[in-house]
């Protein structure tokens, strides 16, 4: 199992980044089964506008790790 995990790390990572975001987000929303739609904007989700328009690019990186429900 750890040799596994040795090997596929970087995915690990990536999965408990994901994990992580989501419990942030949703403790700051005050439940996990309904996001605000306006949290996960500020908290940066994909949003068009802010990204072609605003220039925020970044949002095409931060957009998956945040997930509106379970």
């Amino acid at each position: 199992m750890f040799q596994k995990f040795l090997e596929y790390k970087l995915t690990y990572g990536i999965i408990f980044l994901n994990v992580l975001v989501y419990l942030i987000v949703a403790l700051a929303n005050g439940g996990i089964m309904d996001m605000d739609i306006r949290l996960l904007v500020d908290k940066g989700a994909l949003f068009g506008p802010y990204v072609f328009l605003q220039g925020e690019w970044w949002r095409l990186f931060t957009a998956m790790f945040l997930h509106g429900g379970m």
